[in-house]
């Protein structure tokens, strides 16, 4: 079991001066989407004068990460290096995280709690709790194996349904999250949809020609199904470049030389992601689940075409506006869009106006104003 550590930003205390309308505590980690949601979210936050204290477990940020923090004068980083509740013999660290987030809670006496993780709905929160379901357990094992998980995660179901019994408001970034939630944990009240948004970093381009493909994500998670994009990969007439951490762990970088036709870069810097997108055609992502896809957001509002598996969330998303295809061929008909667009001018060119166009939904602006009418709704029932 591993415990808190000291903040990167001095703690608040109920006797500092409050320069804020509004309080929230909410729970993050540095793995992978959720720190990309919670930093976005609190930039959004700012014309709300909302100060977030963001409570991270799991695995430390990077530096990058960290200066993103710190660039946010109304975010307050609480760090800690507990377990998380999908990791492998959690319970004792997710126990002791229970106690830190108690404290934090005393501590700073927050408006609203914004939970991103599920077991934390039990605690005795002194506020109302807004409760966001990411992912899961369950639904990724159904996308992934196409069955249920073993029967060793029964803790992990019987943690997750009484801890969504404890939230006053539920969110998920899509329709299809929301109905996953629903079929395997039947919550006690409706789950509302808001869906994800974010801000292009706009940083430098990092080519002139945008003759390559790119894909971005977690590459270790099975879900992303990166192993059909490499199986592709040697037949298509322009470069894969592959975005992320190679493991959990450490991060492993590889390079194109291990790895033929895709070129691996680990993970990088937003900025640096907005310029690799920038100067990019394609974004595939033949993914087998996802409850959102912030990369593809991401890729879409840098003027990327958009090739993606055609599974619930991202249809529902970007229904018209991408190529979709199969991921139960051997990358055949994967193969066969990304040859299509490499091959014509005009069906890219088009598939990447559509892409940039659709993105205009999805602004960090409107998903801050509906979690503040989230809040507001819980505070007139508190």
């Amino acid at each position: 079991m591993k415990g808190a550590i000291e903040n990167s930003s001095p703690a608040d205390t109920p006797q500092r001066q409050r320069r804020y309308n509004c309080r929230v505590l909410m729970t993050s980690d540095a793995v992978g989407g959720i720190w990309r949601y919670a930093i976005d979210l609190a930039r959004g936050f700012a014309p709300y004068s909302i100060e977030v204290h963001l409570a991270l477990m799991g695995p430390p940020p990077d530096a990058t990460q960290r200066k993103e923090a710190a660039a946010l004068p109304h975010l307050v980083l609480h760090e800690s290096s507990f377990r998380l509740e999908w990791m492998e013999a959690p319970w004792e660290d997710v126990d002791a995280a229970a106690d830190w987030l108690m404290k934090l809670d005393a501590q700073i006496r927050p408006d609203v709690v914004h939970l991103n993780h599920y077991s934390y709905g039990t605690l005795p929160w002194r506020s109302p709790v807004v409760m966001v379901a990411h992912s899961c357990i369950y639904s990724w094992w159904s996308a992934v194996y196409g069955h249920e998980p073993p029967a060793h995660y029964g803790e992990y179901h019987r943690r997750v349904t009484a801890g969504l019994s404890g939230a006053g408001a539920l969110v998920a970034p899509s329709r299809s999250m929301a109905d996953a939630i629903v079929r395997f944990y039947k919550p006690k009240i409706p789950v509302r949809v808001i869906p994800n948004g974010t801000t292009p970093t706009g940083g430098p381009v990092e080519t002139q020609s945008r003759e390559k493909i790119v894909t971005i994500g977690r590459l270790w998670d099975k879900a992303k199904n990166i192993a059909l994009l490499q199986r592709v990969a040697p037949r298509l007439p322009w470069p894969v470049v592959a975005v992320g951490d190679q493991s959990l762990e450490d991060g492993a970088k590889k390079t194109d030389e291990e790895e033929g036709s895709m070129i691996y870069t680990g993970r990088l810097d937003p900025d640096r992601v907005s310029g690799l997108l920038a100067s990019s055609a394609i974004y595939a992502h033949p993914a087998l689940y996802e409850p959102f896809g912030l990369s593809v957001l991401e890729a879409a509002q840098a003027g990327c075409a958009l090739v993606l598996s055609r599974i619930g969330s991202l249809v529902e998303n970007w229904r018209y506006a991408a190529l979709f295809v199969r991921t139960d061929d051997g990358g055949k008909s994967l193969e066969e869009a990304l040859l299509a667009l490499s091959g014509s001018p005009e069906l890219l060119s088009f598939y990447q106006y559509k892409a940039k166009e659709r993105a205009t939904k999805f602004s960090i602006s409107k998903t801050a104003f509906s979690y503040w009418k989230v809040y507001t709704s819980l505070w007139e029932k508190a």
